[in-house]
């Protein structure tokens, strides 16, 4: 052999081993880019898990938000016909005061003024003059 063939030689095995060295380094870099993929992936989908999983408690507390609004809107209203209910029952104990007062004064006989006031839970009635019903609110 040569010195130039000897030489060219030398240079190929060192290439050679260069190369083996890289592709090594570089197959080491892919296992290691692959491993770190699957693991992103599995993070990702943990992720994707705990998302999900906070958006149905999200959903399930709108709806109790819901239902808690439509209560508090419903109490509020049975409130309000409640103090209405309270003042048609204080204006009809004043008017069969009233009533009672002026027939006592005029000789008047009370039955020919039928007053009667029902008073239930949630119920209210005022009939006056032979049944003739004024108000009336029942559930």
């Amino acid at each position: 052999m040569t010195v130039t063939a000897a030489v060219r030689s030398t240079q190929v095995k060192q290439a050679q081993e260069a190369f083996q060295a890289r592709e090594a380094e570089l197959l080491a870099a892919l296992d290691a880019a692959t491993n770190a993929s699957s693991g992103a992936d599995s993070e990702r989908a943990r992720w994707e898990e705990m998302l999900a999983a906070k958006e149905r408690e999200l959903a399930q507390l709108n709806a109790a938000l819901g239902e808690l609004s439509y209560e508090s809107d419903a109490a509020e209203r049975l409130r309000g016909e409640l103090r209405d209910a309270r003042a048609a029952v204080e204006a009809a104990q004043a008017e069969a005061d009233g009533l009672r007062a002026a027939s006592e004064g005029m000789g008047l006989v009370l039955s020919e003024v039928s007053m009667h006031i029902w008073i239930w839970p949630f119920a209210v009635k005022w009939l006056t003059d032979a049944g003739k019903c004024w108000l009336t609110w029942v559930y």
